[in-house]
């Protein structure tokens, strides 16, 4: 069995998705969470997207060098930046890890937090959100680290 935990890039607390008694994130405590979960033998960490949350390929970059074998299931929500964009980052992330990158696609979402990422027309279904995966899906896959992305995308991992 594979299990996953994941970094709190929001903040952390007793309560979920509750400001009451929230930690407040900062790099020295999410190193400590990597670091744990790297040491228990789990197989990644999940870095959420979301317009409350770190970045979640800055904080991933910052926990590979300080982990050892730990995956880091990035969430990618198409649409916010380009494919192309994100083909480089994630083939530099995979390369610079070795091989440790593994890509959340997020379908849908708040349509507040969308329209705020400039997405208001993303959450127009499940057909819709698919047919725009797809695309940058595809066109990510044409950049020139074509190889390392289609072993990403399709679950070679």
């Amino acid at each position: 069995m594979k299990l996953f935990w994941f970094i709190p890039t929001q903040g952390d607390g007793r309560y979920l998705a509750s400001s009451n008694q929230m930690r407040q994130t900062d790099h020295g405590y999410l190193k400590q969470i990597a670091q744990a979960v790297d040491h228990l033998g789990f197989e990644g960490v999940l870095l959420p997207t979301g317009n409350s949350c770190e970045d979640a390929w800055v904080v991933a970059s910052t926990l590979v060098p300080v982990t050892k074998r730990l995956k880091f299931l990035v969430a990618l929500r198409p649409g916010v930046m380009s494919p192309s964009v994100s083909a480089r980052m994630a083939a530099t992330f995979d390369r610079f890890s070795d091989g440790r990158l593994l890509i959340n696609v997020v379908t849908g979402g708040d349509p507040e937090e969308a329209k705020g990422d400039g997405q208001s027309g993303d959450l127009q279904g499940p057909a819709h959100q698919r047919g725009r995966h797809e695309n940058h899906l595809s066109a990510g896959a044409a950049a020139p680290s074509r190889a390392v992305l289609w072993r990403i995308f399709a679950g070679g991992h």
